[in-house]
């Protein structure tokens, strides 16, 4: 009887253990998928102005830095079809003289526009 109860509480022992593994493998199914599910909806709501990417690189570096605290940055590019080093290199990039002039004369240009037509 004694080995009989052994044995039993063996196997009950060892199916608990059985259990746990394919609760958990469950869970890393579950998890895995849930991600999965999270990476779509990221990329859906990226993809939502598609206009986006079909626009210069640095309209889309634009659209990344001003989103980059609602989706990943590596999502972002990836979904954009730019390199994330194009990015960093677009973010720390600065002005040149000649694109500083060419700002004010467009803009100098615009404000003449507007006040011929006040006239």
């Amino acid at each position: 009887m004694n080995t009989l109860h052994g044995w039993v509480k063996k196997y009950k022992q060892e199916s608990a253990v059985i259990q746990q593994r394919a609760f958990r493998s469950e869970d890393k199914k579950t998890n895995e998928m849930e991600r999965r599910i999270r990476d779509l909806e990221a990329e859906n709501a990226i993809l939502k102005g598609d206009a986006l990417l079909r626009e210069r690189p640095s309209i889309k570096f634009k659209f990344i830095h001003r989103h980059r605290f609602t989706y990943r940055v590596e999502k972002m590019c990836q979904v954009l079809h730019v390199s994330r080093s194009g990015y960093c290199k677009w973010k720390h990039h600065t002005k040149s003289l000649r694109q500083i002039q060419r700002e004010q004369i467009t803009k100098e240009i615009h404000r003449i526009f507007l006040e011929s037509r006040c006239l």
